[in-house]
């Protein structure tokens, strides 16, 4: 799947490749892996066989694209799990894709979720200094930097109250790069 410049490939297994087709752009991940997946109280459901692919034009309020629904089964023992995975890329957003998942449970045994993991991509170290920068948007009554570089241990609140008769909101995003 193609927005811009990003590259979004997804495997037989609905593992996640994300790379840029920028010109010297660095690999965005280095693998295909299990980005979106369930930890239950017997086993990891990560492996889901692909079943599906549909895509369908869209106009909604964030603008006009392409929907994406990808499908997939995960069978073991006498569980069967559905996962569909749903990706909108707008016109208007090119590099951008917005992601959504459902799970169903399509047996008749209980499924125990301990864990629903969303987004789980590791990113490799490009060797810049820092290797990563953030926006925090929280209110802090000092009015710190909202861009901060991410060292090993970095930890800040990102508290959205008011906390001066003055300042206070923030803005409800966290963006890494």
């Amino acid at each position: 799947l193609e927005n811009g410049n990003l590259l979004l490939t997804i495997d037989e297994k609905m593992h996640c490749l994300v790379s840029s087709q920028g010109a010297g752009a660095k690999p965005m991940t280095e693998v295909s892996s299990a980005t979106e997946y369930l930890v239950t109280k017997k086993f990891i459901a990560d492996d889901f066989r692909l079943d599906k692919v549909s895509t369908v034009t869209i106009n909604d309020s964030t603008g006009t694209g392409r929907l994406w629904t990808i499908s997939g089964n995960y069978s073991k023992q006498e569980i069967m799990l559905t996962k569909v995975l749903q990706i909108r890329l707008y016109d208007n957003l090119p590099g951008m894709a917005v992601l959504k998942v459902f799970y169903t449970n399509g047996s008749d045994r209980n499924v125990e979720v301990k864990k629903w993991v969303n987004h789980h991509y590791s990113v490799p170290s490009q060797r810049d200094t820092p290797n990563f920068w953030s926006f925090q948007g929280g209110s802090t009554s000092e009015r710190s930097d909202w861009i901060l570089p991410l060292r090993p241990g970095s930890s800040q609140k990102n508290y959205m109250g008011m906390n001066s008769t003055d300042a206070g909101g923030g803005i409800p995003v966290t963006d890494i790069w």
